[in-house]
């Protein structure tokens, strides 16, 4: 016999079948980047071979912190109750980027939760060892020098620049206005610098590119080109910034490809009072980026560069390199072996990046510790005496007086140990009065062991600079 069903259970049940999903149940796209702003279930296509999956948090106003489960398995939940137990991961965040690399045979599941107001990127790629989102450490980017409210920078290098060793007899070395003859990059990654306030930072998710994107960039970039700032690192990506604040403490970050993240680097700019102009993108000296004890340039640039740099500083400056140059190859350069691992280009190189260093004074200006930064030693520790006529007498008389940052003693001693004795190239000793002309004791000792001095660089990455490395 049938029973009349209760209508009372026949609503409930139907009240509870209709009940929507709150969460979002979307598949992830392989070699794709989602967006989402709300808690979400996703669904993975399986895939032979290992992929990478990556999370990046783009903010959390109400202090949310979203937790990221994820599952490799056709029969599991990821769920909060299971993470650990077999087949079920937790994807870790660390300062708004957290990644997991591993196989998706049977496709996978992946759980967002306690999302609150965040918004959040997901990256599925198949190139297991190039996850969309990555955090490309502070060692790669490079702070060129400031002044008052300019500053530049370095992306990570990118491309190697493809120099061709000279062999014999065909010795051609590096001419002295090109010293890297070759064709721009084959492809440039997008790159891209936001710089904020230091003191804003300590709430920012400093690993995640599109956090990061979303706060207000300070200055303006006035200029972004490819440059070869070293032939052994390869192309960078150069940035002249104008428009920030004198003395204000300021953080840079590069991004690569929109989610890859460079960076902080730590720097301050100088007082209103610092009066020396940035000098930068000289070919024949390609690792200068610094200010100069020279008059402000002409208008309407607001720099120094190879158009308008002195004629009396560039003409003997250039001079020097082809002059060298001559003197280097009166030895059967690549036939006449001097060296087991130098060879007369490695000598030019270190030549050039020394007589740039001593022929275009560096501006320096004493700063006191930063110790909530964890910086060393005060900039004065390296800093010659105030003075109106830099060393390189081919420098006008400046009205006001400059601070000059000595060369590092190791980039004279780069040359040395580069070059054969036949072109009488020698340093001074530290011992005896090497530090009235360089900066000594900085990254070798005064005994000369490697990187056994005060600070074992010349430049670290909170903007503290002890000697002029060139």
């Amino acid at each position: 016999m049938l029973q009349r069903c209760n209508p009372l259970l026949l609503a409930l049940l139907s009240l509870i079948l209709c009940v929507p999903d709150t969460q979002q149940q979307q598949q992830l796209n392989l070699d794709a980047l989602s967006t989402f702003s709300s808690a979400s279930t996703l669904t993975l296509p399986s895939h032979n071979g290992d992929v990478a999956i990556s999370v990046a948090l783009c903010g959390n106003p109400d202090g949310s912190t979203p937790r990221v489960i994820f599952t490799n398995s056709s029969t599991r939940t990821p769920t909060d109750v299971n993470v650990g137990t077999q087949d079920v991961f937790e994807i870790l965040i660390d300062e708004g980027v957290g990644s997991w690399v591993g196989s998706i045979g049977q496709g996978g599941r992946l759980a967002v939760t306690n999302t609150g107001q965040t918004k959040y990127e997901v990256g599925v790629s198949t190139n297991a060892g190039q996850p969309f989102h990555q955090y490309l450490g502070q060692d790669g980017s490079l702070f060129g020098d400031s002044t008052g409210n300019q500053a530049i920078f370095f992306s990570p290098p990118f491309e190697s620049v493809g120099f061709t060793r000279p062999t014999y007899p065909n010795y051609t070395l590096p001419s002295v206005q090109m010293p890297f003859s070759v064709s721009q990059p084959s492809s440039t990654p997008q790159f891209a610098l936001t710089l904020v306030e230091t003191s804003s930072i300590s709430g920012l998710l400093r690993r995640s590119s599109c956090a990061l994107r979303a706060t207000s960039s300070k200055g303006t970039v006035k200029n972004q080109m490819n440059w070869i700032r070293d032939a052994a690192e390869g192309w960078r990506s150069k940035w002249l910034v104008e428009g920030l604040t004198p003395g204000t403490n300021y953080s840079a970050f590069v991004f690569q490809d929109g989610t890859k993240v460079s960076g902080p680097l730590y720097f301050t700019t100088k007082s209103a009072s610092f009066n020396c102009p940035l000098v930068d993108g000289l070919s024949y000296c390609p690792g200068v980026s610094w200010a100069v004890p020279l008059p402000a340039p002409p208008n309407p640039d607001t720099t120094y560069n190879a158009s308008n740099l002195p004629t009396q500083i560039t003409d003997s400056l250039q001079q020097y390199i082809a002059n060298f140059t001559i003197a280097l190859t009166t030895i059967a350069c690549g036939r006449s072996i001097y060296s087991p691992i130098q060879t007369c280009a490695d000598c030019q190189r270190e030549y050039r990046r020394w007589v740039c260093a001593i022929s275009l004074p560096r501006c320096g200006e004493p700063r006191g510790d930063e110790t909530s930064l964890g910086r060393g030693p005060s900039l004065t520790t390296a800093l010659a005496s105030p003075t109106q006529q830099p060393r390189n007498q081919n420098f006008p008389r400046v009205k006001e007086g400059f601070v000059e940052l000595l060369p590092c003693l190791e980039t004279c001693q780069a040359t040395d140990r580069a070059c054969p004795n036949h072109v009488g190239f020698q340093c001074p000793l530290a011992k005896f009065n090497a530090d009235k002309s360089y900066g000594v004791g900085f990254i070798d000792s005064r005994d000369g062991d490697k990187e056994g001095g005060l600070t074992g660089v010349s430049q670290d990455v909170y903007g503290n600079v002890w000697c002029n490395s060139g």
